[in-house]
C-alpha cells in the first residue's frame, strides 16, 4: 500500500490487468464553473486503453447518495461524456441497495465507505477473508510464492527460485490504483485495500 499526490493521473504507470477507481467530482470530472461545463481530467482514449488493451477492471466510485437518483446523476453525467462505455456493459442494469450503495455496471454511489464498498462489489474482500482464513488455519499464507509479472518484467518464484513469466496466475492479487480528492478517502482506501496505490488528486 502506498499514497501519493498527483497533478497529472495520465503519467501514473498503471500495470495491466489492475483494478483502477476513480472519485468522479473534481478527481475524474471536472466542472468549469464560468463556462458551466463539465470536462474529464484523463483523456478518453487512454481509458479505452486501460480497459481494452491492458484488461484492467475501472470504476468510479462517487460519495453521491446512494439512491436511485443519485446513480441516474452519475449516470447522465457520465454519459454525457462519452464514457458511459468505460465502466458500464450494454447490459448491466441498475442496482439500488438503500443506504449502502447503488451500482450500475461499474458506476457506484455510496457513503464515505469506498474502501469497503469496493471490496464488496470488487470481490476482493472475499479473497482477503479466504487468505486469511488460510494463514490461521495453516500458519502459511498461500499467496506468498506466487509469480507475478508486471509490465512484462520476470519476477522470481521463491519455491523454485527460478525466474519466471506468469500471468494471471490464480493466486496473484492485483493491483488497486485509486485516485481521489479528498484526504480522507486516500487515508481509509490505503488503510483497507491490499496492494493498493492511492493517489490524492490536486
Amino acid at each position: 500500500m502506498s499514497t501519493d499526490t498527483c497533478f497529472d493521473i495520465e503519467s501514473v504507470k498503471i500495470q495491466s490487468g489492475s483494478h483502477v477507481v476513480f472519485d468522479w467530482d473534481n478527481t475524474l470530472k471536472l466542472y468549469d464553473k464560468k463556462q458551466r461545463i463539465i470536462s474529464c481530467r484523463v483523456d478518453k482514449h487512454l481509458l479505452q486503453t486501460l480497459k481494452h488493451e491492458k484488461q484492467c477492471k475501472l470504476y468510479v466510485i462517487s460519495a453521491i447518495s446512494p439512491s436511485r437518483m443519485g446513480l441516474e446523476t452519475l449516470v447522465h453525467e457520465v454519459s454525457k461524456l462519452g464514457l458511459l462505455d468505460i465502466f458500464t456493459e450494454p447490459d448491466d442494469e441498475p442496482t439500488i441497495h438503500a443506504g449502502r450503495y447503488a451500482r450500475k455496471g461499474n458506476l457506484i454511489t455510496c457513503g464515505y465507505d469506498k474502501a469497503e464498498i469496493f471490496l464488496e462489489l470488487s470481490g476482493l474482500g472475499t479473497r482477503s477473508e479466504e487468505r486469511q482464513s488460510t494463514q490461521e488455519s495453516t500458519g502459511r499464507d498461500e499467496y506468498e510464492d506466487d509469480v507475478i509479472e508486471v509490465d512484462g518484467e520476470d519476477y522470481v518464484d521463491s519455491a523454485r527460485g527460478v525466474p519466471s513469466r506468469a500471468v494471471n496466475l490464480p493466486h496473484t492479487t492485483p493491483s488497486v490504483f485509486f485516485f481521489d480528492d479528498e484526504e480522507v478517502n486516500i487515508t481509509n482506501f490505503s488503510t483497507i485495500v491490499p496492494n493498493s496505490k492511492c493517489y490524492l488528486v490536486k
